[in-house]
């Protein structure tokens, strides 16, 4: 047997791979600045619009929120834009609501306080010891009326601020009602007010509201009633189930309100021409607002047999599958 042994040179084979490499890559090499610069431009056209639109936000004082001029904007961002307009008029919108409530708030609280400051300074000058209790009894009194419309202010600031997300729980109307009744019995006996409930037997009164906030809902319906109903009057208070819903119903036999401005009484600061009864007329724009938070439904009707006022709030009732366990009051 032969055996045939061929060799070559490794410095042949190394020239050869060189000069492949180099005739290979240097097109790549020299081509390559150009398409780096090629790709610089045409990323810059493309993300330019995103720039300067960035740059005019940017640019915007925080009291400037009217739409954004969508000219020149590229289609894939005209839903960005959109989307950041209908946030602008939103934040517009709250920002608004903002300084409308801070612009009554300051007003309605300025009268209090002045009244307040009136009756301290009669009481300090004065030597006649009638007059001195007199005014310091006008003087506590202003205190409670200043305190009374600073919580509902409260209360009310802090429902506006409530959007998308609410306070869910559940609570019981007839419990509600019983609380309200009771805290109200003082000053309808003061007037001699019959203030009375009508609550079924047995009755299924669980609804969808927590119960601070149905407690505050219940109270300025009830307290209304006996706020404006004249002595020697009447206010009942009745839960009416009907069906999917359960009715509260605040009746009184004050002097009613005239149907052109039943619907006005709801607009914060609001009160009827000629009003005699101490008030702000926060309480019934506090029941909006939690109704409008809750999905519930209000209405203001003509009392019973024509007489007097009849605020009523609808409350829908969670089916029969989805029962509540918390127990019914006895009222």
């Amino acid at each position: 047997d032969e055996l045939l042994l061929v060799a070559q040179d490794s410095s042949i084979r190394k020239e050869l791979v060189h000069f492949l490499t180099i005739n290979t890559l240097q097109p790549v090499l020299w081509s390559l600045p150009l398409s780096m610069i090629l790709i610089w431009l045409a990323v810059s056209d493309g993300v330019g619009p995103l720039y300067r639109l960035a740059r005019s936000i940017s640019r915007r004082s925080a009291d400037r929120l009217g739409p954004i001029d969508g000219e020149g904007v590229p289609v894939e961002i005209r839903p960005l834009t959109q989307a950041l307009n209908g946030l602008m008029e939103r934040l517009d919108e709250a920002l608004a609501m903002e300084r409308r409530f801070a612009a009554d708030a300051s007003h309605e609280l300025r009268t209090p306080f002045a009244i307040i400051r009136t009756h301290a300074q009669i009481a300090q000058r004065s030597s006649d010891p009638a007059e001195r209790r007199q005014a310091l009894d006008n003087l506590i009194l202003g205190v409670d009326r200043a305190t009374r419309l600073i919580a509902q202010l409260l209360i009310l600031a802090r429902l506006q601020g409530e959007s998308q997300q609410v306070e869910q729980g559940v609570s019981s109307l007839a419990g509600a009602v019983s609380r309200a009744v009771a805290h109200q019995q003082a000053a309808a006996q003061s007037r001699s007010i019959s203030l009375t409930t009508l609550v079924p037997e047995g009755l299924y009164s669980v609804v969808a509201v927590p119960g601070e906030v149905l407690g505050t809902l219940v109270g300025n319906l009830v307290e209304n009633g006996v706020k404006y109903t004249p002595p020697r009057g009447r206010v009942e208070v009745a839960l009416v189930p009907e069906r999917g819903w359960l009715l509260l119903r605040v009746s009184d036999s004050g002097p009613g309100i005239p149907p052109a401005n039943r619907e006005r009484v709801f607009d914060r600061f609001y009160r009827q021409p000629g009003q005699s009864q101490a008030g702000a007329g926060l309480g019934l724009a506090i029941v909006r607002r939690i109704c409008t938070l809750y999905g519930l439904g209000i209405e203001l009707r003509e009392g019973a047999e024509g007489l007097g006022l009849a605020g009523e709030a609808r409350f829908p009732l969670p089916s029969e599958s989805q029962p509540s366990t918390i127990p019914l009051p006895s009222i």
